[in-house]
């Protein structure tokens, strides 16, 4: 048996082939790669976060436009021009998106989270655009299966590459003390996934559909399919249909989680039929099985709709309220499809996916804009039914609203604020809130005490104020009032920052469980600062408008802690802190 090895005229000759095919998705992964280790450096820049964000839907959509004009037969001069115009509509596309921490960052990046998902499922369709008939199908499946096998071995070689670097240098620093920063395997994985784990993944991209013809069915994927996933779509039809006449004999509701286990039930299902494709027309229980698949999917989905109306008439829409409707929808579509088609052809799945997800993020129609007119709807409804609501205008009443809708209407205004849409209730005061003097409060709730003058429930959660004294920063070893060394600290949540001084691994951790700062060295916890005191002086209304410090002394170091700011939430009484930041000044024993 003769083996074959890898040469480096052998991977200089696939790279060369990959650069040629896509030499503009390539450029884009080198600028996206600098831009992420500029990032590490940088994390808080906001252009660097926003360009990364930009090309991480550029790339795929460049990949889209070159297969697209591969598959129509155009010369390679039209890939250039296509993927150079797609680049202008993208840079046009970055000076309008907002700031990570907008008001409107919510629904911008989970819009632009939708279009990345469709601009890959694009992926893999796009080569088939011309074709038609029952090999095209064939041809597309195969297509497919070789896709899902380059991702997997793209990500089995990536990791293996980045383990093996990764041990190398963690080897090379412990037994030469070269002390390595930490930001260099950061640096290596953005390197492996930015350049390698790309250029891999587009060298096993067939040219053309032409490659797939003498595809054959792997023995793994029939296997997998008749023994694993068989079995578990009988397994979820059977506790499907057994809950459902359950409902059905004693007139119970549905619980809300059934239209996630509708969800579960569809996929594994539509993956079933899609891997067991090939052996429809020679196997003819698999061709039964799939028509009984297709007949059973439809029940579920007018369950999944029941669950669903039973969420929305007491909750209102929401983004994934809507989803799963259409999903619903598209899940009778694609049955009654598999059913009455005499070709089947799997391109609808995909296709349709793309075209729901694009139709549904823009538009009055879409999801973002059914729910917050449902959500609206629904605060109308609560204020109107306690008397404070008239003729499209908020109006004052002396009558006391319940805890249950203080709750409603804190939820919705919450709601609106990550959405950025409180411009569909100010329309109902006479005179609309300033949210300009409150950039350190939750507007949610200045908007409920401001605009519609109400306040929380002692029973229902909320956040006391901000506190701030200002903004710390300063250089590492900075000898700042007899301490060794300055850290300016900002955590929200259990969250740790490193630092690397003098050749010192500094950890330092809010564990706001304990409402403590742990600061550890070289991996060993040296103590910790409490806030407890603090924290408690501002649920008391005890705490002074001087900057607080906290100061602590033990037999390993020295340390005082200078507040910038806080934020805690108030819940029954008791304080829980959410975020900080400030000054560690410290000094080693």
């Amino acid at each position: 048996m003769k083996l074959k090895f890898l040469s480096f005229a052998s991977i200089f000759e696939g790279l060369k082939r990959v650069i040629v095919r896509f030499p503009i998705t390539i450029a884009l992964c080198v600028v996206g790669t600098c831009i992420g280790i500029a990032l590490i450096h940088d994390e808080n820049n906001p252009t660097y976060l926003r360009l990364l964000i930009t090309l991480v839907l550029t790339v795929p959509l460049s990949v889209v436009v070159t297969l697209f004009i591969e598959a129509m037969g155009w010369r390679k001069e039209w890939s250039w021009f296509g993927v150079l115009a797609l680049i202008a509509l993208m840079s046009g596309y970055y000076t309008f998106l907002p700031e990570i921490d907008s008001p409107e960052a919510f629904t911008f990046y989970l819009r632009h989270g939708m279009w990345v998902a469709g601009s890959v499922l694009a992926v893999t369709f796009i080569l088939f655009v011309r074709e038609s008939g029952v090999q095209a199908v064939l041809r597309f499946w195969e297509y497919g299966r070789r896709l899902l096998f380059s991702t997997f071995l793209t990500w089995f070689w990536s990791l293996a590459i980045q383990f093996g670097i990764f041990a190398a240098l963690f080897a090379t620093d412990m037994l030469f003390d070269l002390e390595i920063p930490s930001e260099r395997y950061t640096e290596i994985w953005a390197v492996i996934l930015g350049l390698f784990a790309t250029t891999f993944f587009l060298s096993r991209l067939p040219r053309s559909s032409d490659d797939l013809e003498k595809a054959s069915y792997p023995k793994e994927v029939r296997l997998f399919s008749q023994f694993v996933l068989v079995p578990l779509v009988l397994v979820y039809f059977v506790i499907l249909y057994t809950y459902t006449a359950k409902i059905l004999f004693t007139g119970e509701w549905p619980q809300g989680q059934l239209a996630y286990i509708i969800l579960g039930f569809s996929v594994v299902g539509l993956l079933t039929y899609i891997a067991l494709y090939p052996l429809r027309t020679q196997v003819s229980w698999i061709r039964h099985a799939g028509t009984a698949l297709c007949i059973a999917m439809i029940p579920q989905a007018f369950m999944l709709f029941w669950s669903l109306w039973f969420r929305v008439s007491d909750y209102g829409v929401t983004e994934n309220r809507y989803f799963v409707f259409i999903f619903g929808l598209w899940l009778i579509g694609v049955s009654l499809y598999f059913l009455v088609s005499r070709v089947k052809d799997l391109r609808l799945i995909p296709v349709s996916v793309v075209l729901i997800i694009f139709v549904t993020s823009v538009g009055p129609w879409g999801a973002f804009s059914t729910a917050i007119r449902s959500q609206v709807g629904r605060l109308e409804s609560i204020l109107e039914q306690n008397g404070r609501f008239e003729d499209g205008k908020y109006v004052a009443s002396e009558i006391e609203l319940s805890d249950e809708d203080i709750s409603q209407v804190s939820a919705v205004l919450n709601f609106l604020e990550e959405r950025n849409a409180f411009n569909s209730v100010q329309v109902w005061l006479d005179e609309k809130v300033d949210f300009a003097e409150i950039k350190d409060r939750k507007r949610g709730e200045y908007f409920m005490q401001e605009g519609f003058k109400l306040s929380y429930s002692t029973h229902v959660p909320s956040y006391t104020r901000r506190i701030s004294w200002g903004s710390y920063r300063s250089e590492l070893g900075t000898v700042v009032g007899g301490y060794e060394y300055a850290f300016a600290f900002e955590s929200r949540g259990s969250t740790t920052q490193r630092f690397r001084v003098e050749g010192k691994d500094f950890s330092i951790t809010l564990n706001d469980g304990s409402q403590e700062i742990e600061i550890s060295l070289d991996g060993k916890l040296l103590g910790s600062i409490s806030l407890r005191e603090i924290l408690q002086q501002e649920a008391d209304g005890r705490l002074s408008d001087e900057q607080p410090t906290v100061h602590v002394e033990s037999d390993q170091f020295e340390s005082l802690y200078v507040l910038g700011s806080f934020s805690a939430r108030e819940e029954d009484g008791e304080i829980s802190l959410s975020s900080t930041t400030g000054m560690i000044l410290l000094t080693l024993k």
